[in-house]
C-alpha cells in the first residue's frame, strides 16, 4: 500500500513507480473504481480470472484511489481482488488514505508484511504488519527545487510565512494555490498570503472557480452530484438524468472547463460520460457544504444521518472539513449548537469525527469555554449533559496518538477547561471526573515541564480536585485517587498543587478514608517536593511511614474494565512505603538532609512501644543523641527499610562534606534506632563509610550497642587497615566503647573483638597490649555478626492458591497454567526484554487456550488469568484480527466486555 494523508500525492508516486517498471513487467493501471462500485469496467470474465490466466513476465497491477470507494460492499470487493492474487506473478499496488488504511483491517490483511522502508518518516507505526509505504508532505528543499521564478507560486512562496508555507507543503494544497494565483496580479497575491488552512484554500478556490460565474446553476449541479454519489456510495457517476438535466449544459462544461469536475467519456466515446471530481478533496469539500450543511438550521443534519445511519463513516472527510468550515465561522454561532447536538444523539461516530477535529482546531485559552460549566452545576439523574458528552469524547481523542500525533497546540485550552471543571468538583461527580480524564490524558501525550504553556493551568486543576475531592472522601475516592496520581508532575512547579497536598495531610478524615489509595502516589511526589520544599517532602513521607491502615476490604487495582483486578487497603498502604523506598536514592540526590530526616522518621517510627535498656550516647561537633533498642529493619514492608538504608549510605559517601556533614548531624540527634544505624553501617563499602562515620564512632556507642557492634565493628577494622595514621584516634574510639560495654553490663568478647580491629603494631594502651598477650596466639575472637531471621521464597502461582483451597486437576492443566502464569508474570514485570516475553506469552497463551478448553469446569481464577494475558497480547502488534492469535485475543476481550464493571467512567 501507498499510504498517505489526503492530497499527499499518492497517486503521482505510483504511478511513477509504473512507469519505472514498464521496461522489465507488465503493467496494468485501474482505479479502484473500475473494478468496484457501479460504474466499474465491463469485462468478460472477472478481473481476477483475466489476470490469472494472462501468463508472462512479472507484472504490476496499481489499483489508485482505494478511498474512493465509499461502500462496504465495495470496499470487501476490492480487499478479495488483491487476496486473491497472492502469491501471482502480479504485485499488487494501491493507493490509501491514512485514515482507511489504518482502520480497514480487511485491507491491513490483504496488505500483510513488512513495511517497505527502515525510514521512520516513511513507515506509520500503526500498520507494522502491513506492507507499506508512507508518502508525506514535501520538504522545504523540495519545495525550493520545485518551485523557482518566474513561475507566479514562486513569489507566493518567498513571502508566505511559515504556517502557509507548510500548508503548501502537501502537494493538493499546492496546487489549490498555483491555480488560485496564476490569474491574479501581483497586487492581488498578496491576498493568498493571509490563508492558512485547507479550508481557506478550497473557500478561496470555491470563489475563483465555482461562484465566479451563474452560481445558482453550477450549485444546483454540484449539489445533485454529490447527493447522488453519496446515495450510491461511489465518486462517479453518468452523465444522465435525473441528476444531470439538459438545462446544467453550460454550468457542467464550466466546472469541467475550471477543473473543478473530469469527465472520462468510457469505452464508446458517443456514450454518456462518466462524471467525477478532479480530485477526491474536491468532492470532499463539496460534500460539506452541498449534502451535510444546511444554511437555514445545521441541526437538521441529525435528520441526515437518521435516515442513512452509516453516512458519518463513509463521509468521514466531508465531516471534518465541515467542523473546519464551522470553526472557522463560529461567530456565527453554530458551531457549538451543532457540537452538542452531535453529542446528545445517538449518533456517535459523527459527534467522535467532531470531537476528533475540535482537538485539531483549538489553540486559544478561551476556545473551550462553551464547554466549561456553570460555577455549582450539578449532574444529571441519568447520563450526561450534552457539554460533557462532548468533552469526554474530546478527552479520549487526546489520549488516542493517531487522533493528533502532537497535541502541543491544544494543551491551553485544555488545561483551561480542565480547571474550569475541576472547580466544580465540589458540586458534580461527572465534571471532577472529566478533569481528572483530560488532566491525565494531558500528561500522556504531553508531559508537563517546568514553564510550559499551560502548566499553571494544570497544576490549579489538580489542586481544585484535590481539594474538591475531600468535601466528600468516601464517595470522591477514586476521583481523589486520579487527583493525587498527578500530583507528582505538577507538585514541583505549582504552589497551588503543594498548598493542596499540605491541606490533604493536613485532613485526618480524608487521609483516614483514603490511605494508601492517594498514599502510594504522594510517595511518588516527595523527590519533587523535595526541590522546592523540604519540609512538605518530608510530611509527605512522615504521612506514608506512620500511615496505620486495619482496613483490608478490597478495592480496585489500576483501571482495567475488561479484566478488573483488586488488592486490599492494607496491601496498598504498604505499597506506597515500598514506593517511598524505591524514590530514596533520587530523594538523596535531590537534598541529601531531607533524606536523611525521612530515614529516620522511618526507623523510629512507633519508637514508643521500644524497649529501653542502658545508655548508650553518640555525639559530634554539634549534635548530640543516643541509641536503643527499635525493629528489624529488615522486616520493614517490602524492604523498604534496608533500600532506603543502602541508598543514604551510597549518597553520603558520594556527597561532598558540605553536604553529608548536615545530614550526619540529622542521623544523629533524630536516628535512636540501633537497628537503623547496623543496617546503615552494613549498607555501604566499608572504607569509606567508616571514614566518614568516624566522628561518630568516636563517642564509642555505636561500637559499644549490642545491635550495632558487629557493623561498626566491620567500619573500625576497615578503617584501621587503610588509614595507619588514624591508629591513635582509633583507639581512643575502643576505649570509649569499653567503658560503655562495662557500664551497661556487656560481655567480654565484644571488648575483645574491638580491640582486635586496631593494628596490634599501633596499640599503645598498657591495657590492650595486656589483653593480647592473654588471649595468646589464637588471638581476639571476630565481632559476632547479628542475628537476623531469613526467609526463603518460592515461586506462587495460580494453580498452587487453587491446590490451596482444594483445587486440584490433571497433569496437562497443571502444567499448561503454570507456564502461562510463568510466561505472564515475565511479560508484565518491566523488565528490558518484555519483546521476548511477550513472544513467549502467545505460545504459552495459544496452548493453554487449547488445553482450558478441553476442561469441562475450568476455575474462574484460570479464565482470568487467560483474560489477563488476551489484554498484554492485545497491544501486541503481531496479534491481529487477521491472524489465529488476533482472532482468539478478539473473541475473549469480546466477551469479557459484557461484565458488569467494563466501561465504567474511572
Amino acid at each position: 500500500m501507498v499510504v498517505g494523508e489526503a492530497g499527499a500525492g499518492k497517486s503521482a508516486v505510483a504511478q511513477e513507480l509504473a512507469v519505472r517498471r514498464l521496461e522489465s513487467h507488465d503493467v496494468v493501471v485501474l482505479r479502484a473504481a473500475d473494478i468496484a462500485g457501479l460504474n466499474r469496467v465491463q469485462l468478460d470474465a472477472p478481473l481476477t480470472v483475466v489476470l490469472s490466466a494472462w501468463t508472462g513476465r512479472p507484472g504490476v497491477v496499481l489499483i489508485d484511489g482505494v478511498d474512493a470507494l465509499r461502500g462496504a460492499e465495495d470496499r470487501a470487493f476490492l480487499n478479495r481482488v488483491v487476496a486473491h492474487l497472492h502469491g501471482s506473478r502480479w504485485q499488487i499496488v494501491a493507493t490509501v488514505r491514512t485514515f482507511d488504511a489504518r482502520h480497514n483491517h480487511d485491507l491491513q490483511h490483504a496488505f500483510a508484511g513488512q513495511p517497505l522502508s527502515d525510514d521512520p518518516a516513511q513507515v506509520d507505526r500503526r500498520l507494522v504488519g502491513v506492507r507499506h509505504l508512507v508518502v508525506g508532505d514535501l520538504t522545504d528543499d523540495e519545495l525550493n527545487i520545485a518551485i523557482t521564478a518566474p513561475l507566479a507560486l514562486a513569489a507566493l512562496l518567498r513571502d508566505a510565512p511559515a504556517e502557509l508555507r507548510a500548508l503548501l507543503r502537501n502537494p493538493f494544497n499546492l496546487r489549490l494555490a498555483s491555480r488560485l494565483v496564476e490569474p491574479l496580479a501581483g497586487g492581488e497575491q498578496s491576498t493568498l498570503l493571509a490563508v492558512r488552512s485547507r479550508v481557506d484554500l478550497l473557500e478561496a478556490y470555491w470563489d475563483r472557480r465555482v461562484h465566479n460565474h451563474d452560481r445558482a446553476a453550477r450549485t444546483a449541479l454540484l449539489t445533485r452530484m454529490c447527493r447522488t454519489m453519496v446515495s450510491n456510495r461511489s465518486l462517479r457517476i453518468v452523465e444522465a438524468e435525473p441528476t444531470v438535466v439538459a438545462v446544467d449544459g453550460l454550468a457542467l462544461e464550466a466546472m469541467l472547463s475550471e477543473g473543478v469536475l473530469s469527465g472520462d467519456a468510457g469505452p464508446l466515446p458517443s456514450a454518456p460520460r462518466i462524471l467525477s471530481f478532479s480530485h477526491n478533496i474536491l468532492f470532499d469539500y463539496a460534500a460539506a457544504i452541498y449534502v451535510l450543511h444546511d444554511p437555514l438550521d445545521q441541526r437538521r443534519l441529525l435528520e441526515t444521518f437518521d435516515a442513512d445511519p452509516s453516512l458519518p463513516l463513509v463521509a468521514r472527510p466531508s465531516l471534518e472539513l465541515l467542523a473546519d468550515l464551522l470553526w472557522k465561522h463560529r461567530a456565527a454561532g453554530v458551531f457549538w449548537p451543532l457540537c452538542l447536538a452531535l453529542a446528545a444523539s445517538q449518533h456517535v461516530l459523527a459527534s467522535l469525527a467532531f470531537a476528533a477535529r475540535l482537538l485539531r482546531l483549538i489553540h486559544a485559552v478561551e476556545d473551550l469555554d462553551p464547554l466549561a460549566p456553570q460555577p455549582g452545576r450539578t449532574d444529571r439523574a441519568a447520563g450526561l449533559l450534552p457539554e460533557q458528552e462532548l468533552v469526554r469524547q474530546l478527552a479520549g481523542a487526546l489520549r488516542t496518538p493517531a487522533v493528533l500525533a502532537d497535541p502541543a497546540a491544544a494543551v491551553v485550552p485544555i488545561a483551561a477547561l480542565a480547571l474550569r471543571l475541576a472547580g466544580n468538583a465540589n458540586t458534580s461527580y461527572s465534571d471532577a471526573a472529566l478533569a481528572a480524564d483530560l488532566l491525565h490524558g494531558l500528561q500522556l501525550r504531553v508531559p508537563l515541564s517546568a514553564g510550559d504553556l499551560g502548566s499553571g493551568d494544570r497544576g490549579q486543576a489538580v489542586a481544585s480536585l484535590l481539594d474538591g475531592c475531600r468535601a466528600d472522601p468516601r464517595r470522591m475516592e477514586r476521583l481523589a485517587e486520579a487527583a493525587a496520581r498527578q500530583l507528582p508532575h505538577v507538585i514541583g512547579t505549582s504552589a497551588a498543587a503543594r498548598g493542596a497536598a499540605g491541606r490533604l495531610l493536613d485532613d485526618a478524615a480524608a487521609l483516614r478514608e483514603w490511605g494508601g489509595t492517594v498514599l502510594i502516589w504522594l510517595a511518588d511526589a516527595v523527590v519533587p517536593a523535595a526541590s522546592v520544599d523540604p519540609e512538605l517532602a518530608r510530611r509527605i513521607a512522615t504521612a506514608i511511614v506512620t500511615f496505620r491502615e486495619v482496613r483490608d476490604e478490597q478495592i480496585s487495582l489500576g483501571g482495567s474494565a475488561v479484566v478488573p483486578m483488586n488488592t486490599s487497603r492494607r496491601q496498598n498502604a504498604e505499597f506506597a512505603v515500598y514506593q517511598l523506598g524505591q524514590a530514596f536514592d533520587r530523594l538523596c540526590s535531590t537534598d541529601l538532609r531531607v533524606a536523611a530526616e525521612i530515614f529516620c522518621v522511618l526507623a523510629e517510627d512507633d519508637a514508643s512501644s521500644w524497649p529501653t535498656r542502658g545508655n548508650w550516647p553518640i555525639s559530634i561537633s554539634g549534635a548530640t543523641g543516643s541509641l536503643r533498642y527499635g525493629r528489624d529493619f529488615s522486616m520493614i514492608d517490602r524492604d523498604a527499610g534496608e533500600t532506603m538504608a543502602h541508598g543514604l549510605a551510597a549518597a553520603l559517601v558520594d556527597a561532598r562534606s558540605i553536604e553529608a556533614g548536615p545530614a550526619i548531624r540529622v542521623l544523629v540527634q533524630q536516628l535512636q534506632s540501633a537497628e537503623a544505624w547496623a543496617a546503615l553501617m552494613t549498607a555501604g563499602d566499608p572504607v569509606r563509610l567508616g571514614l566518614l562515620l568516624l566522628p561518630v564512632l568516636d563517642s564509642g556507642a555505636l561500637l559499644a550497642h549490642p545491635e550495632t557492634h558487629s557493623a561498626a565493628a566491620t567500619l573500625l577494622a576497615a578503617a584501621a587497615e587503610h588509614e595507619p595514621a588514624l591508629a591513635e584516634r582509633l583507639e581512643l574510639a575502643v576505649a570509649q566503647a569499653h567503658a560503655l560495654i562495662d557500664a551497661n553490663g556487656g560481655a567480654q568478647r565484644m571488648k575483645d573483638a574491638l580491640i582486635g580491629c586496631l593494628r596490634a603494631e599501633s596499640i599503645t594502651s598498657v591495657e590492650f597490649k595486656t589483653r593480647l598477650a592473654e588471649l595468646g596466639p589464637a588471638g581476639p575472637p571476630q565481632a559476632l555478626p547479628r542475628v537476623r531471621p531469613i526467609g526463603e521464597f518460592g515461586s506462587w502461582s495460580t494453580v498452587d492458591r487453587l491446590a490451596e483451597r482444594g483445587i486440584e486437576f490433571g497433569a496437562p492443566l497443571t502444567t499448561a497454567a503454570r507456564a502461562l502464569d510463568e510466561a505472564l508474570t515475565a511479560a508484565t514485570s518491566g523488565g528490558t526484554d518484555r519483546s521476548d516475553a511477550e513472544r513467549t506469552l502467545s505460545d504459552r497463551f495459544t496452548e493453554a487456550d487449547a488445553v482450558f478448553a478441553r476442561c469441562q469446569d475450568l476455575p474462574a481464577d484460570l479464565e482470568l488469568m487467560l483474560l489477563r494475558a488476551a489484554e498484554v497480547l492485545a497491544r501486541n502488534p503481531t496479534a491481529t484480527p487477521g491472524n489465529a492469535l488476533g482472532e482468539r485475543v478478539l473473541a475473549l476481550l469480546t466477551d469479557a466486555s459484557n461484565h458488569p464493571d467494563a466501561g465504567k467512567f474511572l
